[in-house]
């Protein structure tokens, strides 16, 4: 509006100014000078408008962002607020689970033990309710009390922070950030050092792809990882999640874009530096399970098998199925 007000004030004054300078009635100096105050105020006013519809904008979003921040969390931290370090053991008892706004069950009456330092190799086809088993022991979502316990408590009765700072979760989606490989990796904390952040890549089996390149572990990668193949971004995210050496590490799926050789320099990687420690690997390709303590099969949110790889190869179940179409693949 104030645009196109200076714009007929412009319009106004060419044709009456112009018009008291024929007449005589106003020199031509005093019409140019008029003319130069014109257009001298002309910026500064628009700058005001501009800052007026700036600061419209902004409150127009900051009230947005307030319906946002104003939501109540569907989860919360727990009753008793228990924050003591998890040390890995897991319970899960007859546990079924729908997602919230649905009625169909993604999974049914599952009972899991892991005992801490232990194993648990979880396989099954796409859609049997994997990743939502790592969900609910992540406390996603919320869950009935007494079907999740970790050390004995209640998952229900844990702090957030406290529950969540014991898994080292590397998902499936391995979102990578527009920063450094180093930051990538530690998750923009200053607490590691250049030793753990070697020693991480090491395990992982990505040290040597990055300091082949130009600047090493300061190398700028794209977002989500756009520069790197399938294989380097899950060797990362592995990297990201074993440097914080937590109690609890979940793999889900996430060597699903390594070669076999390297899939197994992992594996021996993580069964060295994971002696003591709770791990869950959760895995299409049975191979990257074959040495677990325990393997559970899933089938539509149902443990249909559970056993080591090869009890579950002489049962001749879904397993083995499972087997017989990699091997095929394969050859």
């Amino acid at each position: 509006i104030m645009e196109v007000c200076f714009s007929i004030s412009f319009v106004a004054n060419l044709i009456i100014g112009g018009n008291l300078v024929l007449q005589g009635k106003m020199s031509l100096g005093d019409f140019v000078a008029f003319n130069g105050y014109l257009t001298m105020i002309w910026i500064p006013i628009v700058s005001i408008g501009r800052v007026v519809t700036m600061f419209q904008r902004g409150m127009a979003s900051f009230k947005r962002l307030n319906e946002i921040f104003d939501v109540e969390p569907q989860i919360n931290d727990g009753e008793k607020m228990i924050n003591t370090p998890i040390k890995g053991e897991i319970y899960i008892n007859d546990l079924s689970f729908s997602y919230p706004g649905t009625q169909t069950k993604v999974l049914h009456n599952i009972n899991i033990e892991i005992p801490k330092g232990s194993t648990l190799g979880i396989i099954g086809r796409s859609g049997s309710g994997k990743s939502t088993i790592v969900n609910l022991l992540l406390k996603l979502y919320n869950v009935e009390r007494g079907k999740i316990l970790i050390d004995g408590i209640d998952i229900n009765d844990y702090q957030l922070k406290t529950l969540r700072e014991g898994f080292g979760y590397a998902p499936q989606d391995n979102f990578l950030f527009s920063a450094s490989i180093r930051d990538n990796i530690t998750f923009f904390k200053d607490t590691y050092s250049d030793d753990d952040i070697i020693q991480a890549t090491q395990d992982s089996c990505i040290h040597e792809h990055i300091v082949a390149l130009d600047d090493g572990f300061d190398t700028v990668i794209g977002e989500r990882g756009i520069d790197l193949s399938g294989g380097q971004k899950q060797r990362i995210s592995i990297a990201r999640a074993i440097i914080r050496n937590p109690a609890i590490l979940i793999l889900d799926d996430t060597l699903s874009a390594v070669d076999t050789i390297t899939e197994t320099r992992i594996l021996k990687n993580l069964e060295r530096i994971r002696k003591d420690k709770t791990t869950i690997i959760i895995a299409h390709r049975i191979t990257a399970v074959q040495n677990a303590d325990k393997i559970i099969v899933l089938e539509n949110g149902r443990i249909s098998e559970e056993g080591t790889y090869d009890e579950l190869l002489r049962k001749r179940g879904t397993f083995y199925e499972i087997y017989l179409e990699q091997v095929d693949q394969a050859s």
